[in-house]
């Protein structure tokens, strides 16, 4: 994934974590999977208005401060202080997320094949 300071997913995904509102939430919330919400996160640039509206609404932040990156640096990271590392950490760490998210509903319907098979 290329990662810059103009990464709209990116940016998504800090303002979510600021605010602590979690994928579950906010999968919820857009009527989406979990991996539906990591699919925006890897996303360069979002042009669906009603979905920019959506997390707007969800995060109380307007569009224009979501696309604009936040020119007064309260969400956005100067690209020069990220490494590589760092860089690679958050891609690890949203593939960890999502891979956990995964192995979860795939529990639960386990669980709801076995106790269909058992009539429990």
């Amino acid at each position: 994934m290329e990662f810059n300071q103009n990464h709209t997913g990116f940016t998504i995904r800090r303002i979510l974590k600021l605010k602590g509102i979690s994928v579950s939430e906010t999968a919820k919330f857009l009527g989406m999977s979990v991996s539906g919400v990591y699919d925006i996160f890897k996303r360069k640039s979002i042009t669906d208005d009603a979905l920019l509206e959506k997390i707007a609404e969800l995060t109380e932040e307007p569009v224009a401060e979501i696309l604009s990156h936040d020119a007064s640096g309260r969400f956005r990271e100067d690209e020069d202080t990220i490494s590589s590392y760092e860089r690679a950490i958050f891609e690890w760490k949203t593939e960890n997320e999502f891979l956990k998210e995964q192995i979860k509903e795939k529990d639960y319907l386990i669980k709801m094949l076995i106790e269909k098979m058992t009539g429990k």
